[in-house]
């Protein structure tokens, strides 16, 4: 009986160590298969998945672009605003900034206008036409070579219709006149980055009534205009001063100022901008 129990207790002993020995034996197994499996992730893991503080919420992973929700809101449209009366300027940079859009930048003229737009790139120029030392049409050409150009909103005090057709040509997607520009500017804004065109009502207003009462009365062409005249005249289309024509031209200013008297006189123009408006709509022709 003692032998029994001693039997008995040998087989238990060991049961007991070759359990034990194959428990160690399968865990260190395993243990050895997850060591190498998490070092194959961390090997392979990709070099801008979320760091650990951000899988437990520390940080927030930042979401792809494109992976963004339909639903947020989106970019602000970046605009520069180009035109030589301050108040106007202001006027447009409170309007479109209650609207939720940036104004990266302004200028006061056509020089500056390139300069800003060369180093802000933005997606969107409210240009005005009539600008000191570059007027918006010559802009509107320079930029026409660039490979990468904004979205262009014409400003201007006369609405006609060869200033709109070119402007239209050069690439611009809105023509508004400067009485109605603020008001109207969110809607041509929307309208322009929306990919469409956009024509304010006054002017559209304007060419229809041109349209149907026969155009313009005839003026005089530039073919009866002197050499001299004409360089003057190309000069006004690029809105600079009697004295800034008359340092290009080598002669006094008031020699230029006779000389815009006798071409108002020729051409039958009257009033304080009919000669700039004439040189800005046959421009092409000097």
């Amino acid at each position: 009986m003692c032998l029994r129990k001693r039997g008995n207790y040998t087989r238990k002993v060991w049961d007991h160590t070759v359990v034990k020995y194959l428990v160690v034996r399968v865990c260190s197994r395993f243990g050895y298969i997850l060591l190498l499996f998490i070092a194959i992730l961390f090997r392979y893991c990709p070099k801008d998945a979320c760091t650990r503080d951000e899988l437990y919420g520390l940080s927030a992973c930042p979401m792809p672009f494109e992976a963004q929700s339909p639903d947020s809101p989106p970019r602000p449209t970046t605009i520069v605003i180009a035109d030589d009366h301050p108040l106007i300027r202001k006027g447009l940079r409170i309007a479109l900034e209650s609207a939720g859009e940036t104004v990266v930048g302004e200028a006061a003229d056509g020089v500056a206008t390139l300069a800003i737009i060369a180093k802000t790139q933005p997606d969107l120029v409210i240009l005005d036409i009539d600008m000191p030392k570059m007027n918006g049409l010559a802009v509107m050409r320079h930029l026409g070579g660039e490979p990468i150009r904004p979205k262009i909103i014409c400003l201007s005090l006369h609405n006609a219709e060869d200033i709109i057709a070119e402007s239209l040509t050069l690439g611009a997607s809105a023509f508004l006149l400067k009485q109605s520009a603020i008001p109207e500017i969110q809607v041509a804004v929307h309208e322009v980055i929306a990919g469409r065109e956009y024509l304010s009502p006054a002017v559209t207003r304007s060419l229809l009534r041109t349209k149907l009462s026969g155009g313009d009365p005839p003026q005089a062409g530039a073919e009866e205009l002197t050499m001299m005249e004409r360089r003057i005249l190309r000069g006004v289309s690029e809105n600079k001063t009697s004295k800034e024509i008359a340092e290009d031209l080598s002669i006094h200013f008031r020699t230029v100022e006779n000389y815009r008297t006798n071409i108002c006189r020729k051409l039958g123009l009257s009033g304080s901008n009919a000669l700039l408006r004439y040189a800005l709509q046959h421009q092409r022709q000097l």
